[in-house]
């Protein structure tokens, strides 16, 4: 029951980014970048698992923003809902999705 509630707490209230110092910040940034190739975007990271998420939440912020704005006004052309409840509409059908369909392993 706590699991789920906080998971639909996540699902209204989404999680902020936190900027590293900048020092860090230049160091973990490193030799990252993103290219566009044939329409894909590509990542190049390298470092700890930690340093590889950070330096793909820089690189594709603006992208993942673009991905959720366009998901959430397709959800609403789906549902009739405000806009407010598509981000929780997405996380619980995901949550359906992942109880109906496990990952293999």
């Amino acid at each position: 029951m706590i699991r789920r509630f906080s998971d639909a707490l996540r699902s209204i209230i989404p999680a902020r980014g936190r900027r590293l110092p900048d020092a860090r910040h230049r160091e973990v940034m490193g030799c990252a970048r993103m290219e566009k190739a044939g329409g894909l975007h590509v990542l190049y990271l390298e470092g700890t698992p930690y340093e590889m998420g950070y330096q793909h939440g820089v690189l594709a912020r603006e992208v993942i923003e673009s991905f959720r704005t366009e998901a959430y006004a397709y959800v609403e052309t789906l549902v009739p809902i405000p806009g407010f409840l598509a981000r929780p509409a997405l996380f619980y059908l995901r949550i359906r999705l992942l109880e109906d369909h496990p990952p293999r392993t």
